[in-house]
């Protein structure tokens, strides 16, 4: 319920806006947003970024494990689009070239749910 890179929250989601979103990736119009950066402070006075990608995930290794098992071009294409988002720092994009926004739907855990298709 906390907002992302725009102010929506999920319990602001309203059905129609779901079948919006489930039409345009029907369709492959579908642009996902890129993850927004903020930093918070570390206990040694430090500043830790939210939102940067995780540096162990490769895109095209996690593409080429999905695509073992999936062979929906479409939906692959989806992930691939997903995981090249981007990134908003001070309202500027930036390039994601590997990991995942952490908390974002490909983080960790996702990962770990892909290496049980394997």
């Amino acid at each position: 319920m906390t907002p992302g890179a725009s102010a929506e929250t999920a319990d602001g989601m309203s059905e129609g806006k779901i079948d919006q979103i489930i039409e345009l990736m029907r369709h492959e119009r579908y642009r996902f947003t890129p993850a927004r950066r903020t930093y918070i402070p570390k206990k040694n006075g430090q500043l830790r970024p939210l939102g940067l990608p995780f540096g162990s995930l490769d895109h095209e290794v996690m593409l080429a494990t999905l695509a073992e098992k999936i062979h929906d071009g479409r939906f692959l294409q989806l992930v691939s689009r997903m995981l090249k988002a981007g990134y908003l720092e001070d309202w500027t994009w930036h390039a994601t070239l590997s990991g995942s926004p952490q908390g974002g739907i490909a983080t960790p855990p996702t990962q770990k749910a892909i290496s049980v298709l394997r």
